[in-house]
């Protein structure tokens, strides 16, 4: 589905986020981190939602979507978070052009670190007088199923390891590899998206 006619709805005509939302598969997708904000009247962490609105602009954000000491949600946006740039399709010349809006896919989680070792929000320095948070969106993590990935070998390659613990240790650590691999900005190579392709589909 072409989410473009849904976003000139939204801007145009007022339509609702939610219905350009449905189609956030055909999204771009992020290829760099980058830095929006986000402002709350009172909710000091973010709930789960098909999708995020948010902003370039801190000021905007401190000046129109906060409350009176509540609060600002600084969002590192990692590689593969699916995104639609408001202005960069729209132009500026519409109801929302000063916003400068990104609409963020909800397909992802909020860790507080960069390792993705804790979920959620760390409170920093306030910003002219207002709570904020910095936070870390990453794309969910696929949940291997293990009996799924043990039906997926064949008899030759089951052979290859002295039992199914341990050709999935050895699994788990190149997935792992691959992974961090990719964030980091790296090309996979075929082998490698053989690989996923054939776990994951």
């Amino acid at each position: 589905m072409d989410y473009r006619k849904h976003l000139e709805k939204y801007v145009l005509q007022n339509e609702s986020l939610k219905e350009l939302s449905k189609t956030s598969d055909s999204w771009p997708v992020l290829k760099e981190k980058i830095v929006v904000y986000r402002g709350h009247k009172s909710s000091e962490h973010i709930r789960n939602s098909s999708f995020y609105s948010t902003s370039k602009d801190l000021d905007l954000v401190y000046n129109n979507f906060t409350g009176e000491s509540c609060c600002i949600f600084k969002i590192n946006v990692m590689p593969n978070i699916r995104y639609i740039d408001v202005n960069k399709i729209m132009g500026i010349n519409h109801r929302y052009g000063e916003d400068k809006e990104i609409i963020l896919d909800g397909s992802g989680d909020f860790y507080k670190d960069e390792q993705q070792k804790i979920k959620g929000f760390t409170e920093i320095k306030p910003y002219k007088g207002k709570k904020l948070f910095e936070t870390y969106y990453f794309l969910k993590k696929k949940k291997v199923s293990r009996n799924n990935l043990i039906k997926r070998l064949n008899a030759d390659e089951l052979e290859l390891y002295s039992s199914e613990n341990n050709f999935l240790n050895a699994f788990k650590t190149v997935l792992k590899n691959d992974e961090e691999f990719n964030q980091k900005g790296g090309k996979l190579s075929k082998t490698v998206k053989k690989r996923r392709k054939r776990i994951y589909s």
